[in-house]
């Protein structure tokens, strides 16, 4: 069996005929150009969600570091009243910056408050250092001796006394030793024991002669003489 072609049936078609395939014809090229406006436009908004998305993100980030700069402030080191030994201070916030978190955390708050001069905020974090039953040596020392201090700024000098001799009498071959002895005849004099004060200096000499602390106490003991027991 014969095809014949499309082109001779169609003119051979009725006139009507031919007028249907015409009208067939435009509405076919009329739906290719709506579709292809419709992916034009299509393509518009992918492009303007791209760049809101972008500027979303942009704002985000942004918005973070916002949040971060006001949880995280970078606090600056300021230098803490005299009353603090800052050679120490620095010594023991460099140790501490490599212990476990739940140590340094406590120590930084402690020693952000001494910097500040702020004793009253300072007492409760070392006191409950000092009470904690999982500390290492270091750790324990350090914050006998810095509740000490804190007590100083707070001219409760008893009890600055007390801790200081804790050290003293608990761990006699720790490096704190010596100047816990100076410290504590130093708050022993503010209580007006001089005769306690001599005492304490002159046996911070004897026990640790080669401590720079030991050469403190001797000035004091030359410069200003004490009354002999």
């Amino acid at each position: 069996m014969k095809y014949l072609p499309l082109v001779f049936i169609l003119s051979c078609a009725p006139a009507h005929l031919e007028q249907e395939v015409s009208r067939l014809s435009r509405s076919l090229q009329d739906m290719r150009a709506t579709q292809a406006e419709q992916l034009a436009q299509i393509t518009a908004l992918n492009e303007r969600l791209g760049s809101l998305q972008g500027n979303v993100e942009d704002l985000s980030y942004k918005s973070s570091n916002a949040r971060a700069s006001v949880i995280t402030p970078s606090l600056p080191t300021v230098s803490p009243p005299a009353i603090i030994p800052l050679s120490v201070l620095e010594r023991d916030e460099s140790m501490f910056s490599n212990y476990p978190a739940s140590i340094k955390t406590a120590f930084d708050e402690g020693f952000m408050q001494l910097r500040a001069g702020a004793f009253g905020g300072a007492l409760p974090v070392f006191k409950a250092l000092s009470e904690r039953t999982d500390l290492d040596l270091e750790s324990r020392v350090s914050s006998i001796f810095w509740l000490g201090v804190t007590y100083d700024g707070l001219n409760e000098f008893r009890n600055s006394i007390a801790s200081y001799g804790q050290i003293i009498s608990s761990y006699p071959a720790h490096s704190k030793v010596p100047l816990s002895l100076l410290r504590q005849a130093g708050a022993v004099e503010k209580m007006g024991d001089s005769k306690a004060v001599e005492v304490i200096l002159r046996k911070l000499v004897q026990d640790h002669p080669q401590s720079i602390e030991a050469k403190i106490a001797n000035d004091r003991l030359k410069d200003a003489p004490l009354p002999r027991l």
